[in-house]
């Protein structure tokens, strides 16, 4: 029979020292620490309590081992809580606590040094003189002030040198920012630019491969500045001794008004926050003039208000500007003209130092299983279509010049601008551009123009359009980029089909076979516009966004679009 061996661990013994018991309970009597349980215990009464041993009342002695517990890991040490301040980007001045508890059963500790090193700009209040002395489980609070002036990196180091322990160290990191308070002038506008990186692996012929590189656009903003008398001081000033650390730099186009106002120590500020770029664990300004304003961090964003890590230091009336934040640095020092002794003009070129994150959403429209750009483009300036080939020049510089076509198809690219105006069409437009993630998303495009003249009504059930000689047949051959069409009608939405082959019936008529019937009657009076469409990534990864005004206002958003070689059905 197989066995076990073991060791079978004894109860309490009536008598023996109990290490987890504070000095203040050893020095009780049976009847006073327990006299309902002991007057059931006898055996309890004889025993005598003492610091260091058992004394059974029977007269036996006991030998033995403490075996290890959490109690020895938790007890009889000094704990110094936390071990570590990370203060992450500093937002104005901060003040956190750090706990040390004697946590000793049975002796008191006595503190004789407190030492910060690499401390500037951060100050300390103890409870106490030293030398500091703990009784037996006894804690203490230090408070430690960090100010948002001092040196940009902090990296410190406070220590407690206790006379029988030791030294225990508290490290505390962080980065000071400063906001910049200068607003721009909306006289010119305020270019951002979201830069994306896609690898994209062209080949000859079949599907290209497209790899994000990045999980979020690279942000910039760009915008000018007109100063004078105080502001223009205080511009030079901030240059002279801040131009290469981070700042908080406020979205100046995401600008919202405080709807209540804001007491001294209010953990939550109130304000419409839909559309805008404020998020949870980021930063927020809030500004009334470019020497009175505060930086705050976020706990919570809500529709219509902002939950704070800590409260206000300051009093903030309604109609307050409130600003979401980016950490970010200059790219370049910017260069100051000098209108007059008083006046000075300049443009400042601000990159994101932190991933900016926004919802990616595709269109709602779809067609065969890839979203539909609907969008009308902006046409305040022309836009523009081109139609390059892969072609290869050979030329032995004594004979002909060959030239070769490797693909033996056009690519077509087209410029795309939008027209945005207030906060909920700025936001879609953001989320389809993060979508569309640089070169990475493909995307159905129409052309936007005029292509096809329907001339006679198509029966629903009808796979046949009679349209206008256009050179369709002779020229396009169903190509990629030339075999999807997008109509729009004066009512109802926008119907998509494939165009399956193209007969020329005679020099004003084509008659185009499609795919399957459109399902419902189609009038030429009805139809607005026929346009090619074309299976299209971005032709680059950076888009350009121009604000002429704040969120409430007009921005224009310019890209361009090319054919996804190989990907189109």
């Amino acid at each position: 029979m197989a066995g076990i061996v073991g060791v079978l661990l004894a109860g309490v013994v009536s008598g023996d020292a109990n290490p987890a018991l504070a000095v203040g309970l050893e020095s009780l009597t049976p009847a006073e620490y327990a006299p309902a349980l002991y007057a059931t215990r006898d055996h309890a009464l004889q025993a005598r309590y003492t610091a260091d041993r058992a004394s059974p009342g029977n007269g036996y002695g006991i030998v033995g081992e403490v075996v290890p517990s959490f109690l020895l890991d938790f007890y009889d040490r000094i704990h110094v809580v936390p071990s570590e301040l990370a203060l992450g980007n500093l937002a104005g001045e901060q003040t956190r606590q750090v706990s040390v508890w004697n946590a000793w059963r049975d002796r008191s500790q006595t503190l004789n040094e407190t030492e910060l090193v690499n401390g500037d700009g951060i100050w300390i209040e103890a409870p106490g003189d030293e030398p500091l002395l703990f009784a037996p489980l006894q804690e203490r609070i230090w408070e430690i002030g960090i100010e948002a002036s001092g040196p940009p990196v902090i990296n410190a180091v406070l220590s407690f040198t206790f006379e029988d322990v030791g030294t225990i160290t508290v490290t505390i990191t962080g980065n000071r920012m400063l906001a910049w308070s200068i607003p721009p002038d909306w006289g010119r506008s305020l270019d951002e630019s979201l830069a994306w990186l896609t690898e994209v692996q062209e080949p000859i012929g079949g599907e290209e491969l497209r790899i994000p590189l990045r999980e979020a656009p690279r942000r910039t903003w760009e915008f000018s500045l007109v100063e004078g008398n105080r502001a223009r001081r205080l511009l030079e000033a901030l240059l002279f001794d801040w131009a290469a650390r981070v700042w908080a730099l406020p979205v100046w186009t995401d600008r919202t008004l405080l709807s209540a106002p804001a007491a001294a120590g209010a953990g939550v500020v109130v304000a419409d926050t839909e559309g805008l770029d404020f998020r949870a664990g980021g930063l927020a300004l809030l500004w009334t003039d470019i020497n009175r304003y505060e930086l705050c961090e976020i706990a919570g964003v809500e529709a219509t208000e902002l939950e704070l890590v800590r409260p206000l230091q300051a009093a903030w009336p309604r109609g307050a500007r409130l600003y979401p934040v980016r950490t970010a640095w200059l790219t370049d020092a910017p260069t100051i003209t000098r209108k007059s002794d008083r006046v000075i003009t300049s443009r400042a070129r601000f990159m994101a130092a932190e991933p900016c994150d926004w919802p990616a959403i595709a269109p709602s429209t779809t067609y065969l299983g890839h979203p539909v750009l609907l969008d009308h483009r902006q046409e305040s300036s022309d836009p523009t279509a081109a139609y390059p080939r892969e072609i290869e020049v050979i030329d032995g510089s004594i004979g002909p010049v060959q030239l070769v076509d490797e693909s033996d198809r056009s690519r077509p690219r087209q410029s795309h601008a939008w027209l945005v105006h207030g906060r909920a069409q700025r936001a879609a437009n953001r989320s389809l551009l993060y979508w569309l993630n640089g070169r990475a998303s493909a995307i159905w495009v129409p052309t936007g123009t005029d292509d096809l003249d329907l001339l006679e009504v198509v029966p629903p059930s009808s796979i046949v359009l009679n349209v206008g000689w256009a050179g369709v047949a002779q020229f396009l051959a169903a190509q990629p980029g030339r075999r999807h069409l997008c109509i729009e009608r004066r009512s109802g939405a926008p119907l998509f089909c494939q165009v399956n082959g193209v007969t020329e019936i005679d020099a004003d008529t084509e008659q185009m076979t499609i795919d399957e019937p459109l399902g419902e009657e189609l009038r030429p009076a009805d139809v607005t516009r026929i346009s090619w469409m074309m299976l299209a990534r971005q032709s680059g990864d950076e888009v350009e966004i121009s604000h002429y005004a704040d969120s409430e206002g007009v921005a224009l958003v310019e890209t361009g679009f090319v054919l996804a070689a190989g990907e189109e059905p």
